[in-house]
């Protein structure tokens, strides 16, 4: 066995795929429900990692289990990856029998490959004159995992939308919570299966090797190992998104709701009052839940008055509350001085990048904009 920076890299990457997928299975951490299928998208792409580690480490002939017989790992990356969001984003989110099918593409792949990988074992002559036509082949197979890719890609990108104007009915603060570096994931994981079908395609086309052919296993190994860490590292550090009050306000609507247009108005006027006098936007974990529970009213309804009295979501509602104090401070001398991550935290934000993409959204400007603009005090 022989080692190359390439080699090494690849087997770093191994080791933390097994480590990483150990500690999401502990049924102990939270979003364990999601973690399970996070982890074993860690453990395909680990399993992949590993073959191509000994491809490169071993001499020609020592692998029985080559990257042609694994590929169709490939395949379920994102079935995985799109269960993983479901779970993460939606409370009531169950595996069911019919979810299998998901999975079928995987399967067919991997009796595809069969016969290639009983050739290597018992007939290694078969296996070199199986092996002559097995690019074209390979080609179309990779063609196919992109064009998978994509379709999930799309699933799980209208399925975080979904969930982010589902979560800004709920919840005032949602920085921890918008589950960017899924997106990140995602693109990471589309582009290997681009980068793997440009390698092949170019192999096939009988280019000369340049400087990023020459590199595609240290290439592919260094993202394949980053998706592995950045996957595992993200998933512990991710908050659970639906506590318990949380995940019941989510399931509940408030259509065929017994709340009368003259009640609306007066607890309009309560809920007001209490933003108001008691400044509770300030509170960063402010939710639709919390604030019910100081109203002493069912959270359909202080929903509906939010929505339907003043045509905006929660979010927007306390956010809108947060901005306009910032707003005063700004223009006060006595507090535009004030530091604006000191000031953002103060009005109840938990994040500077928050503060700023909130306060241009409502205001057209960022904060320090706002705070030099010409105006009265």
């Amino acid at each position: 066995m022989t080692f190359s920076l390439v080699s090494v890299l690849m087997l770093v990457g191994v080791i933390q795929g097994i480590f990483l997928s150990v500690i999401l299975l502990d049924r102990k951490r939270r979003n364990f429900k999601a973690n399970r299928y996070l982890a074993a998208l860690i453990i395909a792409m680990t399993v992949r990692l590993f073959n191509a580690f000994l491809t490169r480490s071993l001499p020609p002939g020592g692998v029985p289990v080559t990257g042609r017989f694994t590929l169709f790992l490939i395949f379920a990356f994102p079935p995985l990856l799109y269960f993983y969001v479901r779970a993460l984003t939606e409370p009531e989110f169950s595996f069911h029998s019919a979810r299998w099918l998901h999975f079928l593409p995987p399967a067919l792949a991997f009796l595809y490959t069969l016969p290639f990988y009983y050739t290597v074992v018992f007939s290694p002559e078969t296996a070199r004159s199986y092996g002559q036509a097995w690019p074209w082949e390979t080609t179309g197979l990779n063609g196919l995992a992109v064009l998978q890719q994509l379709i999930y890609a799309i699933w799980i990108l209208h399925g975080i939308s979904s969930y982010r104007r589902r979560i800004a009915e709920l919840v005032s603060s949602v920085e921890r919570i918008r589950l960017n570096w899924i997106l990140f994931l995602l693109g990471a994981l589309v582009f290997l299966a681009l980068f793997v079908s440009v390698v092949v395609f170019y192999r096939l086309g009988g280019g000369r090797p340049g400087p990023l052919f020459a590199q595609r296993d240290l290439i592919y190994s260094g993202v394949m190992a980053l998706v592995i860490y950045a996957a595992g590292y993200f998933a512990l550090n991710q908050p659970e998104i639906f506590s318990p009050p949380l995940a019941r306000a989510a399931a509940k609507k408030y259509e065929g709701s017994s709340l009368t247009p003259a009640k609306a108005e007066e607890h309009l006027r309560l809920l007001t009052a209490l933003m108001e006098n008691d400044a509770l936007y300030r509170e960063e974990d402010l939710s639709l839940p919390s604030l019910a529970e100081r109203l002493d009213l069912p959270t359909g309804h202080v929903s509906q008055i939010i929505n339907e009295r003043l045509g905006k979501n929660f979010y927007d509602f306390v956010n809108g509350y947060r901005v306009a104090e910032a707003c005063r401070r700004l223009r006060d001398p006595r507090t535009r001085s004030q530091k604006i991550l000191t000031l953002a935290f103060d009005v109840g934000f938990n994040s500077k990048a928050g503060f700023n993409r909130v306060f241009k959204k409502h205001t057209g400007l960022t904060p320090s904009q706002y705070r030099d603009k010409p105006g009265p005090a």
